[in-house]
């Protein structure tokens, strides 16, 4: 049946509307395309396609977010790895000199390297290579692998082969698992290396380390006085042991017609009287001198080096081994650890499991990524909600309903194209999205005002308002997006680390307004058909009359106080650049930082006593700091840790390279509870645990303590870190202490210290050549019983049945001052009654082989691509690192003129991040703000109007700017993107205001009527647009406080902009196109629509 109009009838704008499609949406075939085209009828009054789209994005969507790999923060790949060589016993200087120095030569040349850093101490060579962030991840470790290879064949023999192994930017533990219970420490070592294997054994997990375990062996102590007395040495003990116990395949026999029978020689010890019957020697009369006669041989447990202790709840410690597990670089979080909980409880309940043993988690961070991908979606919904109902407000509940579903809609199909290139969902991703729901909201808007201006105040019918509502807003909105989008893809071109961390922001961004921007024309104004019906006749909503009395008020106010002269729009538009100027001056007195502070629920702790302190003296002071620790109300678990550091106190790679295990060091885990049950954040608790802290170490001075709370960012680090390079190293530590003091005479720093730590005590053995060779000894004979004397080197095996490691047969000397128990002597005056056997198996005392004295040695010689180097570090409370490194530097600068010649000094850490990113910043800016004005002179053919447009961004700059001045916010990098952001956020209003008024002067009005009616006609969607994006930032500004100042930056920016958009941008609009003072007369009555053709 036709439309009561009759087949001929025409909208307003003189279009002929076919009768079954003004009405129903669903025209005939041969009359669907009528006046419209194929395209837009296909894509607007069929909603099949629309329908279709819409079902296929929601649908990937949840496929994707299945998916795809959750986390809270991106998990970089960027190649990094730790090159580690073993020579037991070396010191520091050999150490670097053998081995580190070799290796260095050999990767300076590699290509992307940017940075390595190592630290040579006792027994080990570490070196940490990092690569530049954009460099592929396979092909540097390949090249890596190769020049460790080449320069492996220079190191000393007796060194191992150097290691690499793979790192992550954040390398700590995803889970730590504590066992304990009433059972020996055999028991639970036995249990916790089983364990060992199987959790090495799930695909991801880069690398298990026990803490606290105590491994079983075959103890040989060597009985001095009988080898003195049979004229043996040590080293022939020694090789003795190694000639025999050996396992070897030696071939088949294969008889004719017969099976053929495979070959062993079978000589590994595989009992304990093995070993001690073992001949030593033949002596006068050919008696044989079997082991047990000039050693103890037993089955025990190694030498204690850790202990590790944990507390639930307040409860009492309880002695145990930590089981932790570390992650290779991309692999899923949530899937490693969920394994990780079956392999354990699989291992709980299978048979041999020991009753009295159980276990406990005392990290997972499995839970950390819960916590911050729900409160982020929790931020996501609240937002689309404050829009929604933003939404209801401005519009009709039809239109907001439309909008407020397209907003999902667009969310789940960013997540499936997100999903597809393979990105992971965290938390960043959905600050992306909320980035983008107010720009997003922006053309939803927009194209919602115009199909409910042509359908409920101009009574068009659907397809007619369609049509206007399309080419109306479709370019405009285009641009709108397009210029967003530039304005954040420079974005990408910030590099390191933390380029490379934020970058999932801008491209989350990017794909929710490519997609939104496809939506609105695609989807929303489709499927609108099924709520927007036709009512025949014109009419409005409260709504729509409330915009008319405000719009007139406005219009007549802008004719009376700011278009009534050129004078007048001049004075308004002064006014502007002079308040833009006064905020720049508010801007350089804002301090800086890299990264805001957040809450984490990790905490390491490190007491640092002199080196050389015992464990057990150690072992009183971790109790004493453990049981104010336990008592501490807000921890949910407290781990301690006796002669070992704590995993989250090693936050970056030079920690990496320090001394992390030895008597000396005293480390506690400590897992806060949840943010729900706590009055404040985490960090935000240090000083009142420092001044406990400090209490309960009092009885012990000269500890040193250092607190170290997860505070969010791409890193962990301490922020101020100067870098003195030099040669030597007594004028680095003299330097360092000197740099340490100035940096304590500033207020709001803590935890200072530096990568060589306190000196310690090193003996010294000088040989007497000539004595050597009076005795006809070599310095490799002595060095090699002096070392079987003093440590426990490894000379063999035991087997055991089954699928068992084999124990370690570890060789020693018995030392009256160990009472029986292993490990060198205790007091330095026995190295004076250490004899060495000579060839003709005369005991010969080691002081009148070598002079013995004591001096003092570095722990740990610290290189920064290749140059010895110190780094003094330090943390901040209540200042930012940029209010320390103020009148640091001006300190150190005065300080230079008195250090020895070939001392250089740099910044390191947050200022040598924020000079890698802030350095790119003002050519980023640049380039964004230049293609942003690029994409305007293209659509508006001028490039004067161009330059109305972006005036709002020093206006928007002029809102941020004031806010952080008055809020004492300091500008930092979540600051800066959203500072780069507003370039393309504020110019969309402008944009459409500017066309809008465009559109009046091609319809005959005056330039001052036109902007008069310009920006009152967008009043309604301007101040909805703004809000929304506005209403939808703030749930993040709340809730999350490392991405309160980019929402802050934002509103503040675009609340301004926005203001003074609505008269800045007309004043600048007659004062760029030249209207001359008759101008200001009106034309009768002024009008956005065509004049009908007659």
């Amino acid at each position: 049946m036709p439309h009561e109009d009759g087949p001929g009838r025409q909208d307003e704008g003189g279009q002929k509307i076919a009768p079954d499609t003004a009405e129903t949406g669903a025209p005939a075939r041969d009359a669907a395309d009528g006046p419209y085209g194929v395209a837009f009828s296909f894509f607007v009054l069929r909603p099949i396609f629309s329908i279709l789209l819409t079902i296929s994005l929601v649908l990937g969507g949840i496929l994707g977010y299945s998916g795809m790999v959750k986390e809270s923060n991106p998990d970089l790949a960027i190649p990094q790895a730790m090159v580690s060589t073993q020579w037991a016993g070396a010191p520091p200087d050999i150490i670097e000199k053998e081995i580190t120095n070799k290796i260095e030569k050999k990767l300076k040349s590699l290509k992307g390297v940017k940075r390595i850093l190592s630290g040579s101490r006792e027994s080990f060579s570490s070196i940490a290579v990092e690569f530049e962030a954009q460099a592929d991840l396979g092909e540097s470790m390949q090249l890596l692998r190769a020049a460790v290879s080449e320069a492996a064949g220079d190191l000393p023999a007796e060194a191992e082969q150097p290691l690499v192994t793979e790192m992550s930017v954040n390398d700590s533990p995803i889970i730590t698992f504590m066992l304990y219970g009433d059972a020996s420490p055999a028991v639970i070592g036995r249990m916790a290396v089983s364990l060992q294997k199987k959790f090495e054994r799930i695909s991801g997990v880069r690398e298990v380390t026990l803490a606290g375990e105590r491994e079983e062996i075959v103890r040989i102590q060597l009985m001095p006085e009988r080898l003195q007395a049979l004229g043996i040495s040590s080293s022939q003990v020694k090789r003795q042991l190694q000639t025999f116990g050996t396992d070897m395949p030696l071939g088949r026999v294969e008889q004719e017609g017969v099976l053929s029978y495979s070959i062993k020689f079978t000589g590994r010890y595989e009992r304990l009287p093995d070993v001690e019957n073992l001949p030593i020697v033949r002596i006068a009369g050919g008696r044989v001198v079997r082991l047990y006669e000039v050693a103890r041989v037993s089955r025990d447990l190694a030498q204690e080096t850790t202990r590790t202790f944990m507390s639930w709840k307040g409860g009492e410690y309880r002695n145990g081994v930590a089981i932790s597990l570390l992650k290779s670089s991309g692999r899923d979080t949530l899937e490693l650890i969920a394994v990780a909980k079956t392999v354990m409880e699989q291992a709980v309940h299978a048979p041999g499991w020991p009753p009295t043993l159980t276990y406990a988690i005392t990290s997972d961070q499995s839970e950390n990524i819960n916590e911050k991908l729900s409160t982020a979606l929790n931020n996501g919904w609240q937002s689309m909600l404050c829009v929604t109902v933003i939404l209801l407000f401005m519009l009709t509940w039809r239109e907001a309903l439309i909008a407020g579903l397209s907003l999902p809609v667009t969310f789940l199909g960013t997540v499936a194209l997100l999903a597809a290139f393979g990105n992971t969902m965290n938390q960043l991703v959905i600050v992306g999205m909320v980035l983008a729901l107010g720009m997003m909201v922006d053309v939803f808007i927009l194209v919602m005002e115009g199909m409910h201006e042509g359908i409920f105040t101009k009574g068009r019918s659907f397809a007619a308002a369609a049509w206007q509502t399309v080419r109306t807003f479709a370019m405009p909105a285009f641009a709108g997006q397009l210029t967003t989008i530039l304005s954040l893809a420079p974005l990408f071109a910030i590099g390191g680390t933390d380029g490379k961390f934020i970058r999932i922001i801008p491209l989350t961004t990017i794909v929710c307004l490519g997609l939104s921007f496809c939506i609105a024309f695609a989807c929303s104004v489709p499927l609108s058909r099924y709520l927007l019906k036709s009512r025949g006749t014109p009419s409005g909503t409260a709504i729509d009359a409330l915009t008319d009395r405000v719009t007139g008020r406005l219009r007549g106010w802008m004719h009376r106080n700011v278009l009534c002269s050129r004078k007048v729009a001049l004075f308004w538009t002064v006014n502007a650049v002079l308040l833009f100027m006064l905020s720049l001056r508010m801007a350089g007195t804002l301090p800086s930082e890299m990264y805001p502070k957040s809450d984490g629920r990790d905490l390491g702790i490190l007491i640092e006593m002199a080196p050389g302190t015992e464990l057990d003296e150690a072992q009183r002071v971790a109790d004493a700091a453990g049981e104010m620790l336990r008592g501490f109300p807000q921890f949910e678990s407290v781990t301690k840790y006796v002669g070992k550091k704590s995993p989250f106190s090693t936050v970056s790679q030079e920690d990496s390279l320090g001394v992390s295990q030895a008597s000396h060091l005293i480390g506690f885990s400590a897992r806060f509870v949840p943010e729900e049950e706590r009055d404040k954040m985490a960090f935000e608790y240090m000083d009142e645990l420092r001044a406990g802290l400090d209490t309960s170490l009092a009885a012990w001075p000269g500890t040193r303590l250092y607190l170290t709370p997860q505070t969010g960012g791409s890193s962990n680090d301490d922020p101020v870190q100067v870098v003195i390079t030099g040669d030597d190293e007594a004028v680095l530590r003299r330097l360092s202490l000197e740099v340490q003091s100035m940096i304590a005479q500033i207020p709001g720093t803590t935890d200072i210290r530096d990568t060589i730590g306190p000196a310690d005590l090193a003996v010294r053995v000088a040989p007497n050549r000539e004595a050597l060779d009076f005795h006809g000894l070599t310095e490799s004979e002595v060095v090699s019983q002096m070392r079987l004397a003093l440590e426990n080197d490894v000379v063999g095996k035991l087997k055991m049945s089954g699928t068992q490691d084999d124990l370690d047969m570890r060789m020693g000397s018995l030392w009256p001052s160990r009472e029986g128990g292993m490990g060198g002597p205790r007091r330095i005056e026995e190295l004076y009654f250490l004899r060495v056997n000579d060839a003709r198996g005369n005991s010969v005392p080691l002081a009148s082989l070598a002079q013995i004295t004591l001096a003092p040695s570095q722990q740990v010689i610290p290189h920064r691509n290749g140059f010895r180097t110190v780094t003094v570090k330090a943390k901040t409370e209540g200042v930012t690192a940029g209010d320390v490194l103020g009148p640091l530097s001006a300190k150190l600068a005065q300080a230079r003129g008195t250090w020895p010649e070939g001392y250089t000094v740099s910044f390191g850490g947050e200022a040598e991040s924020s000079g890698e990113v802030y350095s790119a910043v003002p050519a980023v800016l640049c380039m964004a703000l230049f293609m942003v004005f690029a994409v305007m002179a293209l659509l508006f053919g001028s490039f004067r109007q161009p330059f109305i447009i972006m005036f709002t961004v020093p206006m928007a700059l002029s809102g941020t700017f004031t806010g952080f001045y008055f809020l004492g916010i300091p500008l930092s990098f979540p600051a800066l993107i959203g500072i780069i952001s507003l370039a393309g956020i504020v110019v969309n209003n402008a944009i459409v205001m500017v066309e809008t008024m465009n559109e009046y002067r091609r319809n005959g009005c005056s330039a001052v009527d036109a902007a008069a009616h310009g920006a009152a006609d967008r009043l309604r969607p301007i101040i909805s647009t703004s809000l929304t994006t506005v209403v939808g930032l703030l749930p993040l500004a709340i809730a999350d406080p490392t991405w309160k100042p980019l929402c802050l930056a934002i509103v503040f920016g675009l609340t301004a902009s926005t203001a003074m958009a609505l008269v800045i941008i007309p004043a600048l609009y007659i004062l760029v196109s030249g209207a001359g003072e008759s101008g200001y007369e009106g034309a009768g009555v002024c009008t956005r629509e065509a004049p009908q053709e007659v």
